[in-house]
């Protein structure tokens, strides 16, 4: 499988997740705090946002456009994935996960500019 493909399967598959937690994110409001939410909003924004950056990547044909990938992709498991983990099983002690996840998003972001 081309790097193209595999990019572009992670970016779609991430956008459907989203679509998915935000789904689960609507249909039980009352479960949660307003601080939850927030935080589960935010979970599925960013979700969001690295799909599609991903299936951005998938289109270059630059030879660095994995760096920015794994990024991005190790960034949508680990920010969006800890927050929903720590808010559905209520179990907080993996949230410093969720710094990593943002730090690996915000590098994905900026590498784009070299790929």
């Amino acid at each position: 499988m081309s790097s193209n493909r595999i990019l572009w399967a992670s970016g779609s598959l991430g956008v459907a997740l989203s679509i998915l937690e935000n789904a689960y994110t609507a249909h039980t409001q009352t479960k949660y705090t307003e601080k939850d939410k927030v935080a589960l909003n935010n979970a599925v924004h960013i979700q969001m946002l690295n799909g599609l950056g991903v299936c951005m990547l998938s289109m270059r044909q630059s030879r660095f456009r994995m760096l920015p990938g794994s990024l991005l992709i190790t960034g949508s498991i680990l920010f969006p994935g800890m927050i929903f983990y720590s808010r559905i099983y209520e179990d907080k002690s993996y949230m410093k996960l969720v710094m990593v996840g943002g730090t690996c998003s915000i590098a994905g972001w900026i590498l784009m500019v070299i790929a």
